[in-house]
């Protein structure tokens, strides 16, 4: 029942961080300004998909590999306040939008600046370190990093997509980004909570 519980909620929380605008909005701004096809657009997506939970496999390689020898199973509360504190950095990071919007069509730095502001899916690290405290097999840490990777795919395929349109509107752009950074304040608690909530328990 662990197990099945830890599957689950690599998908869905897979499924909803990435619908947080600074993970979509920069890769739909950067697909928008280039006029990418949904071929194209998956594959910027898959790019983006796998640069996110690279990142994310290097911090918890960090965590398991120095921290949880010292702390035990403290190492999961310290990366659940590693996590608050990540989110508050994306509160800022995400004013990095402007770089995207302003690289325009043919340059290559716009995908790098929305790379820059998606950074690591810090989420998974709690989610593998939690598994690893309950004894979790390899191959069922490597289903739940994929599960939360399908997730995180179907989400921003699903968004980038949608707002395409949404740009073309006149003021779409400018409305669109706007709702987005007064989104990202409630990202900071919406997420500690969602974590703290769930894997407290199981």
């Amino acid at each position: 029942m662990v197990n099945l519980s830890l599957l689950l909620f690599s998908f869905v929380i897979g499924l909803v961080h990435a619908a947080q605008p600074d993970h979509w909005v920069p890769l739909s701004v950067v697909n928008w300004q280039k006029g990418l096809d949904f071929r194209n657009r998956v594959q910027r997506i898959t790019m983006g998909t796998l640069f996110h939970l690279g990142f994310a496999f290097v911090i918890y390689y960090f965590f398991q590999k120095f921290l949880e020898p010292r702390l035990h199973e403290g190492v999961f509360g310290f990366s659940i306040g590693v996590i608050f504190l990540f989110s508050v950095v994306r509160v800022f990071r995400f004013r990095a939008l402007n770089q995207v919007i302003r690289s325009g069509k043919h340059s290559s730095w716009g995908i790098l600046a929305a790379f820059s502001i998606l950074g690591p899916a810090e989420s998974l690290v709690p989610l593998l370190l939690k598994a690893n405290i309950l004894g979790a097999s390899a191959p069922l840490a490597a289903a739940m990093v994929c599960l939360y990777g399908l997730g995180t795919a179907l989400t921003l395929t699903y968004f980038v997509s949608v707002s395409q349109k949404l740009w073309e509107r006149p003021w779409g752009l400018i409305n669109g980004i706007e709702r987005s950074r007064r989104t990202m304040r409630l990202v900071p608690v919406g997420m500690l909570g969602a974590l703290v909530l769930f894997l407290v328990k199981i």
